[in-house]
């Protein structure tokens, strides 16, 4: 089975491998990446994933909920842009969102740069 990683990080989100394309069936795994904290991560309508609903909470603080791993739903097709949103933050400025995009394809991946 092929998996997909996002990777939360502080510095934004890391895709293993790049660039995020997976098709149906596919697992795709989300993770916090050396983060502490608790995000939320919210598809901007719906998410490609069997039974998932658009949004979902990761929790740096406990290796129980620092991950989620999601099957990819067999009708899944297109682009599927999400964002990660700080929960609770020390800066007393508002959190930022910071934007990601899963592809799913029936197609097999194209190679970087073609």
């Amino acid at each position: 089975m092929t998996t997909q990683h996002v990777k939360i990080k502080s510095s934004g989100i890391g895709y293993v491998p790049d660039p995020p394309v997976v098709k149906p069936g596919y697992e795709v795994t989300f993770e916090m990446d050396g983060r502490t904290d608790k995000v939320n991560v919210d598809f901007d309508s719906n998410s490609p994933f069997v039974g998932q609903t658009s949004l979902f909470v990761l929790d740096g603080s406990d290796p129980d909920k620092s991950s989620k791993t999601y099957y990819v739903a067999e009708w899944a097709d297109g682009h599927y842009p999400f964002d990660v949103t700080e929960l609770v933050s020390t800066n007393p400025e508002p959190p930022t969102a910071t934007a990601g995009d899963l592809e799913v394809t029936r197609d097999p991946p194209k190679p970087k740069g073609k």
